[in-house]
């Protein structure tokens, strides 16, 4: 991994205001986080073999979902999730909801900025790195971001729907949150990731200098997802990794809703082939 992380310039096409396709509700400002604390992990090290005999099942449906707009994103960073009936495809550009079989509903594509437009005090200007999850156990979606990039103002975004129905949509109401990175406001965050299991949203984030971009650290917000889909406040945990030579680390997905465990997996630096899991 290089010292230095070097910022490609983004430039932003303008986007006219559609009308919002969500119905956006009053964000919610969440307090600093209550615990600063040096990540110890308890981990080891696995061997990776890449080869499977096991093909992968074939696809019962594909269509588009969005297409980079050329407008100077790069990467375009697309990610997305998949629900019963919906699938949320977001960019470093544009969010777009469609239903299972391709078709977009009304007015639910915009620009990933104005989905981002509920949080006020400040009004983010400049959000990247997009991430959409689907909650199969509380129905419920997840989204984070991280706006500001060199910038004292840099933050972690992150909201979750709050229709948990027998057909939870993504075009309903979002309840929006908004973590300062840094309470110093020296660092900013990139390359979020977010996990989950039935107790905690957790959303890692890999920390750079304002004033030339070198890696620092990792910090790792951990959240009660009870409390979260109920509107709380409760601020988030924030675990910090100092090690320079880990980076990325990944939260779990956890699809088993008995663990109350929630793993973390990186990239061993100098063992190829070998990652460090993480509790």
């Amino acid at each position: 991994m290089p010292e230095t992380f070097m910022i490609q310039k983004r430039l932003r096409k303008f986007f006219p205001d559609p009308p919002p396709p969500f119905s956006l509700t009053t964000p919610i400002a969440l307090p600093q986080p209550t615990t600063s604390a040096t990540l110890k992990d308890s981990f080891r090290l696995l061997s990776h073999d890449s080869t499977s005999s096991t093909p992968s099942p074939p696809f019962l449906a594909k269509f588009l979902a969005l297409l980079d707009d050329d407008s100077g994103f790069v990467p375009p960073d697309t990610h997305g999730a998949v629900g019963p009936n919906h699938v949320m495809t977001s960019l470093n550009t544009e969010v777009i909801i469609q239903n299972r079989v391709g078709e977009q509903s009304g007015t639910n594509r915009m620009p990933l900025l104005a989905f981002w437009s509920a949080l006020t005090n400040p009004s983010p200007v400049d959000v990247f790195d997009p991430r959409t999850l689907y909650d199969p156990f509380e129905k419920r979606w997840i989204s984070a971001a991280v706006a500001e990039p060199t910038n004292a103002a840099s933050a972690v975004l992150l909201a979750v729907s709050t229709d948990s129905t027998g057909n939870p949509t993504p075009t309903g109401n979002w309840l929006f949150h908004r973590v300062d990175a840094d309470a110093q406001d020296t660092k900013w965050a990139g390359y979020p990731r977010v996990g989950f299991n039935r107790q905690w949203i957790v959303v890692s984030v890999n920390m750079f200098k304002n004033t030339n971009n070198a890696f620092v650290e990792q910090h790792i917000y951990v959240l009660n997802k009870t409390n979260l889909y109920a509107g709380g406040t409760n601020p988030p945990t924030l675990l910090i990794d100092p090690d320079p030579n880990y980076f990325t680390t990944v939260p779990a997905i956890t699809h088993d809703n008995s663990l109350d465990t929630l793993y973390l997996v990186t990239e061993s630096p100098g063992s190829p082939g070998q990652l460090r899991i993480s509790t």
